[in-house]
């Protein structure tokens, strides 16, 4: 199967792959533009990771959409929903580290990195999670099993946790470069949750998932 994922005759030229690749190259890009910007910082590596994950997710199912082959598409598949487990709590990290609450917030990061490591295991180790693929007019796409949603329990709760504490600080922040900091990111995660419009075409709804077009925003 390793052999296969580089062969060239089993992919095709698919033009709803483009705009995956490119917004791929493009998120990655961002972050590792932020990452030289902050030099380094604590914040600038989480921001980075955080792309970096989006950026493989989005790589990933543009192979995917190219596959001619639905084995060669699964692993692809499953790639690009390993990199997704980690999401979720990479940005709850950033938010508390961004705000300084790492510490106060310990408890509920350990519980959210425990709960991304056990769905990162489903994906490899089983068909719990990614069971299949469909096969839409635009190309293969994930076909989820049972435990998919318990994630998306978590993925949503997750996010919604960083939402939670990114309004809490902004409603308290005094007039500041942080209080603006912290609206501007506010407004970043709001456009990146749409994102999550792209789970309808994992329980056999076919509407085209554009949810690279989000988190291209949110980068």
């Amino acid at each position: 199967m390793f052999a296969q994922l580089f062969t060239p005759t089993q992919y095709f030229f698919n033009v709803y792959a483009i705009p995956m690749f490119a917004a791929a190259a493009a998120t990655f890009l961002f972050g590792v533009a932020v990452l030289v910007h902050e030099r380094g910082s604590r914040v600038g590596r989480l921001f980075f990771y955080m792309t970096f994950m989006g950026g493989v997710w989005l790589f990933s199912f543009s192979w995917m959409y190219s596959a001619v082959a639905e084995e060669v598409a699964l692993a692809w598949a499953k790639a690009g929903y390993l990199a997704v487990t980690f999401l979720p709590s990479l940005i709850y990290d950033f938010s508390i580290v961004s705000l300084h609450l790492e510490y106060q917030r310990r408890v509920w990061r350990r519980i959210s990195w425990s709960f991304s490591a056990l769905f990162a295991l489903a994906v490899l180790l089983s068909d719990l999670l990614v069971g299949g693929v469909y096969a839409y007019w635009w190309g293969y796409y994930p076909k989820v099993a049972w435990l998919s949603i318990p994630f998306l329990l978590f993925f949503f709760g997750i996010m919604f946790l960083s939402l939670w504490e990114y309004d809490g600080q902004f409603r308290n922040a005094v007039p500041s470069v942080h209080r603006e900091r912290t609206k501007s990111f506010l407004k970043a995660f709001g456009v990146g949750y749409f994102a999550s419009f792209d789970f309808l075409a994992n329980y056999g709804v076919p509407l085209y998932p554009f949810g690279y077009i989000p988190i291209f925003i949110f980068s």
